[in-house]
């Protein structure tokens, strides 16, 4: 059984960062999205990531409501940037908490390289 690393190309690295620290100093958050953007099964797990945030957030507003306003309304929000009409929702994942995207990105493209293949 082939996983899908040996036979796709490893993806550029979007991130760039200090020499001394390894401290993450920038990352390219369009060059990743347009990277994505070629590989559908990849862009279905980001897909999964988006419905699985739209499933906790919807359950929390509706079933908690012990919750603190300021949680409310940011979860509110968040909501909104997910089920978004002006990008695609796999996109709007990635986009809805850009301070977490590099993790998301890194941690979605690694599991998805890792998966078995039919060939």
């Amino acid at each position: 059984m082939k996983l899908r690393k040996d036979i796709t190309e490893p993806p550029p690295n979007f991130g760039f960062h200090d020499l001394k620290s390894g401290k993450l100093l920038s990352y390219d958050l369009d060059r990743a999205i347009r990277w994505i953007a070629q590989h559908p099964s990849l862009m279905n797990k980001f897909s999964e990531v988006a419905f699985q945030r739209i499933d906790f957030l919807e359950s929390s507003l509706w079933l908690n409501s012990s919750l603190p306003n300021s949680t409310k309304n940011f979860y509110k929000r968040d909501l909104m940037q997910l089920e978004s009409d002006e990008k695609p929702i796999w996109e709007n994942a990635i986009r809805s908490n850009i301070h977490a995207a590099p993790r998301l990105i890194s941690s979605t493209i690694n599991a998805w390289m890792h998966e078995p293949i039919d060939q």
